[in-house]
């Protein structure tokens, strides 16, 4: 199993809540994978266009035995199958899972690039990941989570909920 594993999840259309929940749900369902850390929810301004709802934001800590292709893969398929629908780049969504960090690996693809390339300056990102790992050393530039987020110059977000104001059955936590 592959550890310290964090997806970030965004959604800014419908019931964005149920969008989460139901991700996560579906991601608890798999048997090559074992959540073991759950972020607050953050709510947040969009990037991209402003002509769009605000963001609900969180982050997953997983253990895996999937490789990392394989991660994107499920995860592009939940991303269907709870009914998100391609726009525009930086658009609205139901739901956006990206992988942020796989262990220290380091891919640069066609489709796929980890560590996500703007971790760094996007606080909707880095906070839940403080919260729930902020030891966590960024393979790239060899800083702690908490580090990076003492040197945030942008704030995109301004409310936080608990995570238990998703509505989670049968999800167990190692």
């Amino acid at each position: 199993m592959t550890g310290n594993v964090f997806l970030g999840l965004g959604s800014n259309i419908g019931d964005r809540l149920k969008f989460l929940s139901g991700a996560i749900q579906k991601i608890s369902e798999n048997e090559s994978i074992k959540i073991v850390g759950i972020s607050s929810v953050y709510e947040s301004i969009p990037l991209g266009p402003v002509n769009q709802n605000d963001y609900l934001n969180m982050v997953l800590k997983l253990e895996t035995s999937l490789d990392v292709y394989g991660l994107f893969e499920f995860v592009k398929k939940i991303e269907k199958e709870i009914g998100r629908n391609k726009t525009v780049r930086w658009g609205a969504r139901e739901i956006d899972i990206d992988i942020l960090f796989f262990g220290s690996l380091v891919v640069r693809g066609e489709k796929i690039i980890i560590p996500h390339p703007e971790i760094i300056h996007r606080d909707f990102v880095l906070l839940p990941l403080k919260e729930i790992d902020s030891d966590f050393i960024h393979p790239q530039n060899n800083r702690s989570i908490s580090e990076l987020t003492e040197e945030l110059q942008n704030s995109y977000v301004y409310n936080v909920f608990g995570n238990e104001s998703l509505k989670l059955e049968g999800v167990n936590l190692v």
